[in-house]
């Protein structure tokens, strides 16, 4: 009987990694769809990123993670220049002065030159290093993610939103099986992207768009879609019947813990999202990110045809301010994990399509969204005039994956990265104090800008405690919220069993 067990056991470690193995191997090919920038796109993205640093030194720690400034040389610098900026790992003779000139750029903002040769330091991860994932076993996609897919999607149901899936020749390319999409009888006008939606019957509030962000899919986003759906009714009783706000909540497979079909280029994404929103005929809507999907709330506020439809954005945990400073791609991919909540980011990050997605499929040059790109709307025509949007960003104060201080300091202060005037000061030394404020608000003067801070909370925790949900919300409605900087410090300890997403 024993030795029936063992030899069952042996069984099943040898079925998935007899598929893991020729899949791990497939995902290591090169990427094909690269963004390509002019070259003077591409100096003034490298003067910019210069700018985002008092001390270039700074920018140079970031890019070398771990490595001694003395050991950081020119030639260490013109691979990084190659690999980040061209992404080419080898040198090429059409673009070495380029090179060349980037290497005199750094060295003047320095002061000093970089001693000549290689010294030993690794620049961070591109698109063309090794895709580092962990096997995951059979089990794991039939006993926890299907069971997660199919609770969660008749949750939505129960939530009142309808269900729009892909083709039939798409579903089946996703593993585990997703046997409750062929009982919708609702298509997606795109072949490629699936998603949530709810009518829209409001004459003076506009839809909502939300873009999830890498972890299991919407499973761990279940109180914020409850809400969003559920308290429309609660939150606009008595006052005029108005109707109902409509919702598009997009489903992103690629990060989410399954095998599918890889992600979508920047270009299709826009396209088949536009596809969608022409389908509803929604040409104003409120864009809601968190996390990896603020680098896909960046594609959508760089496509012009949809950024001009976009009235508000609120973003959560963003890694797609400042990404030039490369941490997302770093604490996902390359960090050593210590702490708890490190080791579950770094088995969520592992995983096959996640661990693909973010070596191949993502590109910091094109997700990176500066502030007057974010709050600029532009017109929809030539011959309008761009506007502001208004623009909304929730930061966790221990946030593991992204330097959130140094966001808020980018989003706050007008002289960033050299101090600001005395209303700035004080308001990111309070947030950077050894007792910061469990949550606090800053806002711009015209109030175009809003940035929540969320001290004791890490990346994803937003959506998983009442309080800062409950912000979060009012923000959404546009309903203002008592001052957070005057919240009772015992509510943000409260804490759903949910887990949060990257």
């Amino acid at each position: 009987m024993l030795g029936m067990v063992d030899q069952a056991r042996a069984d099943c470690r040898v079925s998935p990694s007899t598929f893991f193995l020729p899949r791990k191997f497939y995902l290591q090919r090169p990427t094909i769809d690269k963004p390509i920038l002019l070259r003077a796109e591409r100096k003034e993205l490298f003067t910019r990123c210069l700018r985002t640093v008092s001390d270039p030194d700074q920018l140079l720690t970031k890019w070398f993670p771990g490595a001694s400034i003395s050991e950081i040389k020119q030639e260490n610098f013109k691979q990084l220049y190659r690999r980040t900026f061209l992404y080419n790992a080898g040198a090429a003779d059409e673009t070495e002065n380029e090179v060349d000139e980037a290497l005199a750029e750094i060295e003047n903002e320095l002061g000093r030159k970089l001693k000549p040769g290689l010294g030993n330091a690794t620049c961070i991860p591109a698109t063309m290093d090794k895709v580092l994932m962990i096997h995951r076993p059979l089990f794991y996609y039939l006993l926890f993610i299907m069971p997660q897919d199919i609770i969660t999607h008749i949750a939505q149901n129960l939530r009142g939103y309808h269900y729009h899936r892909t083709s039939v020749s798409q579903c089946l390319r996703t593993f585990p099986p997703r046997p409750q999409v062929f009982f919708t009888r609702s298509k997606s006008p795109s072949e490629k992207i699936s998603y949530w939606y709810t009518p829209h019957t409001s004459k003076t509030r506009v839809p909502v768009v939300f873009l999830h962000g890498v972890g299991i899919g919407l499973g761990s986003y279940g109180s914020f879609l409850k809400k969003l759906s559920k308290e429309q009714p609660k939150l606009f009783e008595g006052k005029a019947d108005d109707g109902t706000v409509g919702l598009i909540v997009v489903e992103n497979l690629p990060v989410s813990g399954r095998i599918s079909p890889g992600a979508l280029s920047s270009e299709e994404f826009c396209l088949e999202m536009q596809k969608i929103l022409t389908h509803h005929k929604i040409d104003d809507f409120t864009l809601v990110a968190h996390s990896y999907g603020t680098a896909l709330a960046t594609q959508l506020l760089k496509y012009n045809p949809i950024s001009s439809c976009i009235s508000s954005v609120i973003l959560t945990d963003p890694i797609n301010i400042l990404l030039m400073h490369q941490d997302f791609i770093y604490n996902l991919t390359r960090r050593t994990p210590n702490l708890a909540n490190e080791r579950e980011m770094f088995f969520v990050a592992r995983d096959m399509d996640i661990s693909y997605t973010l070596g191949r499929r993502f590109f910091w040059t094109e997700n990176l969204i500066w502030k007057n790109d974010l709050i600029t709307r532009p017109g929809r025509t030539e011959k309008d005039v761009p506007q502001e949007r208004t623009v909304s960003v929730m930061l966790s104060g221990r946030d593991i994956v992204v330097d959130s201080r140094t966001i808020a300091a980018y989003l706050v202060n007008q002289s960033f990265p050299y101090p600001g005037n005395e209303e700035e000061t004080q308001w990111l030394e309070k947030i950077s104090a050894e007792k910061p404020p469990i949550s606090s608000l800053w806002e711009s003067h015209d109030n175009e800008l809003r940035v929540f801070w969320q001290g004791d909370l890490d990346h994803g925790q937003i959506f998983t405690t009442p309080m800062a949900l409950k912000t979060l919300m009012s923000d959404i409605w546009g309903e203002p919220d008592e001052d957070p900087d005057e919240k009772p410090e015992e509510t943000t300890d409260e804490k759903s069993d949910e887990k949060p997403e990257t």
